[in-house]
């Protein structure tokens, strides 16, 4: 039986929340697969490799090995561009910070600060 929370209302963000969301899904979404295929093909190819130098009865693995390298090359192009895409990002939610702790401090003088307040097809910093 599951409790209902206490909370009447989301709560609120913090500053740069959707940028940290956006570095999330650039990793999870765009980095990770292109990670785990280098991770595969490499695997396989030595594999292949250690299975041939022991039976000389299958193929060469070269043909394998060219693959692996064209796609791994191409892999690692694509994170280095993503690489500078987290970078920029993490650029932006850093300064998203410095500016929402700025704000913050005016909460001691009866101001309201809201953060990365969220609409369609747009967000509001602060």
């Amino acid at each position: 039986m599951g409790k209902k929370s206490p909370l009447k209302d989301n709560p609120l963000r913090n500053p740069g929340q959707s940028i940290d969301d956006e570095i999330k899904r650039v990793i999870d979404d765009d980095a990770v697969p292109y990670v785990l295929c280098t991770v595969l093909f490499i695997s396989f190819t030595v594999y292949s490799w250690l299975i041939w130098l022991q039976i000389i009865d299958i193929p060469n693995p070269i043909l394998m090995t060219v693959v692996t390298v064209l796609v791994s090359s191409y892999c690692f192009y694509k994170l280095i561009a993503l690489k500078k895409k987290l970078k920029a990002l993490r650029l932006g939610r850093d300064g998203e910070r410095a500016v929402g702790q700025t704000l913050d401090s005016l909460k001691g003088k009866g101001y309201r600060v809201f953060h990365d307040l969220i609409g369609k097809g747009f967000n509001l910093d602060h």
